[in-house]
């Protein structure tokens, strides 16, 4: 198994006893549906509910760290890269209602 960044884990570890998040940003990518994570993380920042609207794929291309992050649209992990996300909450939606 891969372990996470010893640098990642670090943010990810004082994030869990920062403050909660101050704001919530919609990403958006203006001309495609496919949005990479380090697009995700430049609109949102570490501080906010990140959402991705439905209709849009995430793309974990690279390590993400937000706050929270609400994915009503898609996202996917390649086999290639086992990318880590450092956020006090996830949730995943498929259409208006949380997956389970």
């Amino acid at each position: 198994s891969s372990v996470a960044p010893a640098e990642l884990l670090s943010r990810c570890q004082a994030k869990q006893q920062g403050p909660a998040p101050t704001r919530e940003v919609t990403v958006i990518n203006v001309g495609s549906n496919v949005i990479s994570a380090a697009s995700v993380e430049a609109q949102c920042g570490s501080d906010s509910v990140c959402v991705v609207p439905s209709g849009v794929l995430l793309l974990m291309d690279d390590d993400l760290d937000v706050s929270a992050l609400v994915v009503r649209g898609e996202a996917e992990w390649t086999d290639a890269a086992q990318n880590v996300t450092c956020a006090q909450v996830i949730s995943l939606w498929k259409g208006m209602d949380p997956f389970t």
